[in-house]
């Protein structure tokens, strides 16, 4: 990470993640089970889960064309979950 190599931010606005070594503060779902022992980090106990899975939100949508059947989709989701959570 070149813009906060030293994750001063992430140590100020994230007390729970203070105590990692710099760069393991900008992936903390990356330690291993003795890492977290260790450091006092517990994925899901002291520190969230991540929600997505990061390395899958690294796909780019090169066209217009598929920017907009990305949308779509989303939006179609959206829809189908909001259906389903109305009353009958």
């Amino acid at each position: 990470m070149t813009y906060d190599p030293e994750a001063e931010l992430a140590r100020m606005w994230l007390p729970e993640l203070a105590a990692l070594p710099a760069p393991l503060r900008h992936t903390p779902w990356l330690l291993s089970q003795e890492e977290q022992s260790r450091l006092g980090v517990v994925l899901g106990a002291t520190y969230p889960q991540a929600l997505v899975d990061p390395a899958g939100q690294t796909g780019v949508l090169k066209s217009p064309e598929q920017r907009q059947r990305h949308l779509r989709k989303q939006q179609s989701k959206q829809l189908k979950v909001a259906a389903a959570a109305r009353p009958p």
